[in-house]
């Protein structure tokens, strides 16, 4: 190979491959990187994912979107606190095949506590429903209407990410949209109306 380099037009090819490997192995490398920063994209909607991985998830996936997301220490308190702007969100995450009626109550009483200390936010409650594929029945949608605050599936939430990210809604809208109360969609028909002022 050294007698090869030895000849101009060889060693200039040669050095071209050489550079293209380096530069491939540093994508490679990225791209690596890029998909361990957002493994919470498939951590989210995945049946078999931990309940506390699944918390931590959601919390990234908040803190990507720009929020100050955090998990508050004690297990007497919300999964995650997520806030933009002045606006804060009280976050309850439930990871079973079923969500019992009184677990959605749970975001209101530990936001209830928050306000106690003067502190207003948001309850939601986030539900990986992807084990059985169930949806939110009629009486789980009138209870958070009736007692203000929001629903939504992770397979949900990580549509509203995904709008986002490829900007075909603004993360202003997201917010607006996840701080409604009872079912949460992020359906065209949804944010059309947002965007019209239709739905406040």
């Amino acid at each position: 190979m050294d007698n090869y380099n030895k000849i101009p037009e060889i060693k200039s090819v040669n050095d071209e491959y050489r550079s293209l490997k380096r530069e491939i192995n540093r994508r490679r490398q990225k791209l690596k990187t890029l998909y361990s920063e957002h493994s919470f994209i498939t951590e989210i909607i995945d049946p078999k994912v931990p309940d506390l991985q699944l918390e931590a998830s959601v919390k990234k996936l908040f803190s990507d979107l720009g929020y100050k997301a955090k998990q508050p220490d004690t297990k007497h308190d919300l999964d995650v606190i997520a806030q933009l702007g002045e606006g804060i969100i009280g976050i309850e995450v439930k990871n079973d095949r079923h969500v019992g009626e009184n677990e959605l109550f749970q975001g209101i009483k530990y936001t209830g506590r928050h306000k106690r200390d003067g502190i207003e936010m948001h309850p939601l409650m986030i539900w990986n429903n992807s084990k059985e594929r169930h949806q939110f029945d009629n009486n789980r949608i009138s209870d958070a209407e009736n007692h203000k605050y929001g629903i939504l599936t992770t397979e949900e939430l990580l549509k509203g990410y995904i709008k986002v990210k490829q900007n075909k809604i603004s993360l202003e809208l997201f917010n607006s949209i996840i701080h409604q109360i009872g079912l949460i969609k992020f359906s065209n028909s949804n944010i059309k109306r947002m965007k019209s002022g239709e739905v406040s």
